[in-house]
C-alpha cells in the first residue's frame, strides 16, 4: 500500500472514530458539569488505533491486529465498567461503539472504505436515536411484535 493510499484510509479511520465520537460526546454529556466520559477525543483515537493496528497487522501479521483488538476491547471496556461504577449507569453500548469505531477503522484501512463509512453511518445514527427507538418500542404490543416476526419469516423462508 502507498503512502497517499495508507494516509486516506487512516484519516477515514479517523473520520469514523469521530463520528462516534460526536454522537456519544453530546449523548453523555451531564448537563450540570457537561463533563463525559468517552467523546471525541476517545472514540477518534479508537478509530485510528483500529486503523493503524489493521494497518500494521499487513506487515506483522494477523496475530498482531488480533492482539491489538483484544487489548483495546479489554481497556476500553474496563474504563466503561469503571465509570458506570461511578455514574451507576450500566448501559454496555459505549464499550460496545467504542469496539465498533476500532473494528471500523481497522476495516478502513484495510478493507472496504465505503463500507466501514456506511456502518459507521448507520451505526451512529441508530445511537442517535436512542429516544425514539425506546419510545417505539416501549409502544408495541406482544401481538404486534409476534405478528412482525411471523411476517418476517414468511418473507425470508
Amino acid at each position: 500500500m502507498d503512502t497517499q493510499n495508507l494516509l486516506l484510509r487512516l484519516g477515514v479511520s479517523l473520520a469514523i472514530g469521530i463520528l462516534f465520537g460526536l454522537e456519544r460526546g453530546w449523548t453523555l454529556r451531564a448537563p450540570e458539569t457537561q463533563d463525559r466520559a468517552s467523546g471525541i477525543r476517545s472514540f477518534a483515537l479508537a478509530g485510528l488505533i483500529g486503523g493503524t493496528s489493521a494497518s500494521l497487522g499487513l506487515t506483522l501479521g494477523v496475530g498482531f491486529s488480533a492482539v491489538a483488538f483484544l487489548g483495546f476491547a479489554a481497556v476500553f471496556a474496563a474504563f466503561q465498567w469503571r465509570e458506570s461504577q461511578t455514574s451507576l449507569d450500566f448501559s454496555a453500548t459505549t464499550a460496545l461503539a467504542g469496539i465498533l469505531a476500532f473494528l471500523l477503522g481497522a476495516m478502513a484501512a484495510t478493507g472496504d472504505i465505503q463500507v466501514a463509512v456506511s456502518a459507521a453511518i448507520v451505526s451512529v445514527g441508530l445511537l442517535a436515536l436512542r429516544q425514539v427507538l425506546h419510545l417505539w418500542i416501549a409502544t408495541l404490543t406482544q401481538v404486534e411484535v409476534r405478528d412482525g416476526l411471523i411476517l418476517l419469516a414468511m418473507a425470508f423462508l
